[in-house]
């Protein structure tokens, strides 16, 4: 991206003399000295927001703006820098991410489809081809409010630029038939071979459930004794969590099973309600691998690992289909509110303490085989639906030698354990089962309750480096590696 001149005024500069933080909006009155584009997986976005916040940019000189439609489309951060290898501290940067395209290239995609999540991370990076961004400046704060909202319905907030830096829940690699929307194509090895590939962070995904759901199977599990009658009172304690087992969710998301009462007897003949994810999220591609390998337990039936059958692809009167997390939640809520038996797709560290406070919205993340996603679980890996995901940015190309040390250091802080410790302690990782959130790979020992899991967020439970020293998905992660 072209670099563009800038002089940061005096009285900015004698506030962070002073250590005080930017007036409000700076953003939206400053020109930055240099943006980068980033997209792709949205189960990574709140490891992105941390990164940012706690390793990039000066302490109170951080902005993030969030667009209006979909809260999980577009993100535009601002701040003065800090620690970036060749520019100076204090410099006004920009960092665009998207997770939401209606256009890749020169293609235009049919009304009311859309590619979201770690497609966008893959192909459009690796083909330099330009997808949707929000472009918060000074000529679009008209669009944006004092909480800084804006408005993408309206014309020119949203434009297209070549994102430079891709994040994806699995290898770019595994982006292929219905991993891959028709309009974004499939992952081509010859351009894989043109990318920088860094190993990402384990990040924790669950199959959460409308409330209504969660209580029914919570009185079905929980029937008798004392801890029946603490749950009915109190329902959201760790111990009432309710459980569904690697073999039901499998039978749930290939559509061996319709109804809940065949999953269990106890609950009403109630349809299933899908909220999946749509073809290229990167959520979506984890259960591709996950459900079929009953949670990597035989990764001989996994897609797409292997060259048998192809699984059926999701759709119907029951199903969903959403272009962001924040949508799929919205689809456990309307179906709580409908009456429906709902089961989703989200990653872990959702619904917790923080902004949604008590866990307000009506849903809630389950147990996997007697598991919950917390830190502690995954460390030993007790939680097995987890992935590793990898960053990726072209070789050479992938922008000024400003902007890549932008990018570079980004990657190095979304790895680096004492920075994802300060976004796992935010509120919003608190679960009522215990501390969720993403983790640093580790060749030494895994965090555990000596050597704490919040403050020291690593695992050795790890998916089999190949010899391009990236993960490979395709193989159960243990801590033999």
């Amino acid at each position: 991206m072209k670099k563009i001149s800038f002089v940061l005024a005096a009285n900015v500069a004698a506030l962070l003399g002073s250590g005080s933080a930017l007036a409000a909006q700076d953003a939206l009155s400053k020109v930055p000295q240099y943006i980068v584009y980033l997209s792709g997986s949205s189960a990574q976005k709140l490891n992105l927001d941390n990164a940012i916040l706690n390793g990039v940019c000066q302490t109170g000189t951080y902005e993030k703006y969030t667009n209006a439609l979909g809260g999980d489309r577009y993100i535009t951060y601002y701040c003065l820098s800090q620690d970036i290898s060749g520019i100076s501290n204090g410099t006004p940067i920009m960092v665009r991410y998207s997770g939401y395209t209606t256009v890749i290239g020169a293609t235009t995609f049919a009304p009311g489809t859309s590619a979201g999540g770690s497609i966008l991370g893959a192909n459009p990076v690796i083909n330099g081809s330009k997808i949707q961004f929000m472009a918060v400046s000074p000529s679009t704060a008209a669009l944006c409010d004092a909480k800084n909202v804006c408005d993408d319905s309206k014309p020119g907030l949203v434009d297209v630029f070549v994102p430079q830096l891709g994040l994806t829940d699995l290898h770019p690699k595994w982006f292929v038939l219905q991993n891959a929307p028709v309009e974004a194509g499939a992952t081509q090895a010859t351009g894989l071979s043109k990318m920088k590939i860094t190993s990402g962070i384990v990040t924790p995904f669950n199959t959460p459930v409308s409330l209504n759901l969660r209580d029914a199977l919570q009185d079905s599990q929980i029937k008798s004794g004392a801890l029946a009658a603490t749950c009915s009172s109190t329902r959201e304690l760790g111990v009432c969590t309710p459980s569904l087992t690697a073999s039901q969710l499998a039978d749930i998301w290939t559509g061996a099973v319709t109804s809940w009462d065949k999953v269990d007897p106890n609950l009403q003949a109630k349809p299933i309600t899908l909220a999946r994810r749509e073809i290229g999220s990167g959520t979506q591609a984890s259960l591709m691998v996950a459900v079929p390998s009953k949670l990597y337990s035989d990764m001989s039936k996994a897609y797409p690992c292997t060259t048998g059958a192809q699984p059926t692809a999701l759709y119907g009167k029951n199903i969903s289909t959403s272009g962001t997390t924040g949508e799929v939640e919205t689809a456990l809520v309307n179906a709580n509110l409908n009456g429906d038996y709902a089961i989703g797709l989200v990653s872990a560290p959702r619904n917790g303490t923080g902004a949604d406070a008590a866990q307000t919205k009506n849903y809630r993340i389950i147990k996997i085989d007697g598991k919950s996603p917390t830190l502690t679980e995954i460390a030993s890996g007790g939680y097995k639906f987890v992935t590793q995901g990898t960053f990726q940015r072209q070789q050479t190309g992938a922008g000024t030698a400003a902007e890549v040390a932008i990018m570079d250091a980004i990657v190095q802080k979304m790895v680096d354990p004492s920075i994802i410790a300060k976004g796992n302690a935010t509120a919003g990782y608190k679960l009522n089962f215990g501390d969720s959130g993403y983790m640093a790979v580790t060749d030494g020992a895994s965090c555990n309750t000596t050597n704490t899991c919040a403050t020291n967020p690593v695992t050795n439970v790890r998916f089999a480096k190949n010899a391009a020293d990236f993960p490979n998905n395709c193989v159960a992660p243990t801590s033999s590696w």
